[in-house]
């Protein structure tokens, strides 16, 4: 059901080229939009965070030092969701890997520094959807690009709140099974 990362070696930077094509594609480039308001008291209802236990990120993190490749987020996507200076690209360790039977290929990042938000990703046969988001799962900042329609958007935490659970769905579904095959 899941092929990992190392099955996609013919490509070192798996999302990289990706994330290309989708500057490629946006209509004005991702840099003329703005970037994802900061998270206020005021801003509106709370986002309840998914729950990324202990438990779970010990698990992840493991899965990321075993089958993880280094990386190098392109800086129109690291800014976008407001994990680098502007112009600067944020270092990562990232796994990755397919859900069969839905065609998404998931990704799943940690910081190479000290940051400690995560990177969180699911490519769709039409789309990509990328969420920082607190090690607890609370979403910082979230934006989608539609391949289709060529629309890149910034997402508000609330938005990005049904689509984020079911990607950390496919990742507690599937961690157990993927720690495995890294033995």
């Amino acid at each position: 059901m899941i092929s990992y990362h190392h099955r996609m070696r013919a490509s070192k930077f798996f999302l990289l080229p990706f994330f290309l094509a989708l500057l490629a594609f946006a209509p004005d480039g991702l840099q003329a939009q703005a970037p994802a308001p900061a998270a206020s008291p005021s801003a509106g209802p709370t986002v309840v965070p998914m729950s990324l236990t202990p438990a779970f990120m010990e698990k992840m993190l493991k899965l990321i030092s075993a089958q993880g490749q280094d990386r190098e987020c392109p800086s129109q996507f690291a800014n976008a969701l407001g994990l680098s200076a502007p112009g600067k690209t944020w270092a990562d360790r990232q796994v990755v890997a397919d859900g069969k039977s839905t065609g998404f290929v998931y990704g799943f990042a940690v910081s190479r520094g000290s940051e400690q938000d995560l990177l969180i990703t699911v490519r769709q046969p039409a789309a990509l959807l990328a969420f920082r988001a607190h090690r607890d799962g609370t979403i910082v900042s979230a934006f989608s690009f539609d391949a289709q329609s060529q629309k890149f958007s910034i997402r508000t935490p609330l938005e990005a709140q049904a689509p984020f659970a079911k990607v950390c769905a496919f990742w507690q579904a599937n961690i157990d099974k993927l720690l495995s095959v890294s033995k």
